[in-house]
């Protein structure tokens, strides 16, 4: 058990990580998901790793491998543009031969495929974009816009900018979402929150502090439209969002920023085992223990 408070945020990022066996299963599959589509499909770009698991702030909790693939448009896309469903139903049963272990089925925008270790892969098929990025199903038969390697790129360079700590701090903010928060952010608009609230900043404080300060700035960014930054999807991150759940999330929020607040203070008057008190209050009583 942790003694001090900077040991159990340490602590409790080592709880986030991936297994190394899960680590090693993800990497397998997409493998073997290159492989598969070289020797069966016309592809633009072969499978790589999106979402939190590309961008490397996945936590276990989370369980999904986004995994995208790019096919030809001179070969696909007139087949398919006027019905992404048709898509992937095709693309669905030219992976179960392949799978036969494997469930495989339609979810929404992706082909699922469950990898065990209490992980599962999202497939995303989809065709380059005019303009710049890519079209995928939008889980009704259309298509919507959306541009993966744009936010991949975007986090990189934050994460480099404020010293490797962006990527720590919204692993951290997802273990807050899901422990306290009842998993009410979606991960990766969650995720853009945390990068907008840092953007001009050119360095971040110890973990505890920029927890609380995140918390803090992060309810106005709940309260407010939130547009998504690659202005080429024309799409608000937070359109999931009803007016009740978002006020209800900032409200979260705003009462944990006091309370992470409290715990800082507490530090500061030497009363360690009072600090632990109030984080275990922010994080719903799965932050590490104290002693």
């Amino acid at each position: 058990m942790a003694t001090t408070v900077p040991a159990a945020f340490t602590e409790l990022q080592g709880r986030l990580a991936l297994t190394d066996n899960q680590r090693a299963i993800a990497a397998g599959r997409l493998t073997n998901l290159q492989s598969f589509f070289a020797s069966n499909y016309v592809v633009a770009k072969a499978p790589w790793a999106i979402g939190s698991y590309g961008r490397h702030t996945i936590v276990r909790p989370e369980r999904d491998i986004d995994i995208m693939v790019a096919f030809s448009v001179a070969d696909y896309w007139s087949r398919y543009q006027s019905d992404s469903r048709v898509f992937l139903r095709w693309l669905r049963d030219g992976l179960k031969p392949a799978y036969p272990r494997t469930r495989v089925g339609v979810r929404q925008m992706a082909v699922h495929l469950a990898l065990g270790e209490d992980l599962e892969v999202d497939l995303v098929g989809g065709f380059h974009r005019n303009g710049g990025g890519f079209f995928i199903p939008d889980g009704s038969g259309g298509w919507q816009a959306t541009n993966p390697p744009y936010h991949d790129q975007l986090m990189t360079d934050a994460n480099v900018r404020l010293g490797s700590h962006l990527k720590p701090l919204v692993r951290v903010m997802k273990a807050w979402n899901i422990m306290g928060n009842r998993g009410r952010l979606r991960s990766f608009h969650l995720e853009m929150i945390v990068e907008r609230v840092w953007q001009k900043a050119s360095s971040l404080p110890p973990l505890p502090a920029v927890v609380a300060a995140t918390l803090e700035t992060g309810a106005s960014w709940v309260r407010a439209t939130h547009p998504d930054p690659w202005k080429g999807s024309g799409q608000n991150l937070d359109s999931y969002l009803t007016a009740e759940t978002r006020a209800a999330i900032a409200k979260t929020m705003d009462e944990d920023a006091v309370c992470a607040k409290k715990a800082q203070a507490c530090v500061a008057a030497g009363q360690t085992a009072k600090a632990f008190e109030r984080w275990q209050v922010v994080f719903n009583h799965e932050f590490p223990a104290y002693g």
